[in-house]
């Protein structure tokens, strides 16, 4: 997939019925395979459709945990600028 594709890809499969809150088969979210990498409007996306904003990972860590660790601001502040009582 080209990057940039994400949020499109993401949108279409809301779109067409997928759970924004399914896990993959390691129990990793879509929020946050979308903080790991970075990707604020996929992001800010599954915020808007109200997914677990606490999810983690085996590991026990939330979506903001992974994106400041990998360097991801935008995407760790995300979910306090879209809701400052979260």
């Amino acid at each position: 997939m080209p990057a940039g594709d994400e949020l499109a890809v993401v949108a279409l499969l809301l779109e067409a019925g997928a759970d924004a809150g399914a896990t993959n088969h390691h129990g990793v979210t879509v929020l946050l395979s979308g903080a790991e990498g970075g990707h604020a409007g996929v992001v800010q996306l599954l915020l808007a459709k109200g997914v677990d904003v606490h999810a983690r990972t085996r590991g026990d860590q939330t979506p903001e945990d992974l994106a400041w660790a990998l360097g991801h601001a935008e995407v760790a502040l995300k979910p306090y600028t879209l809701n400052p009582k979260t």
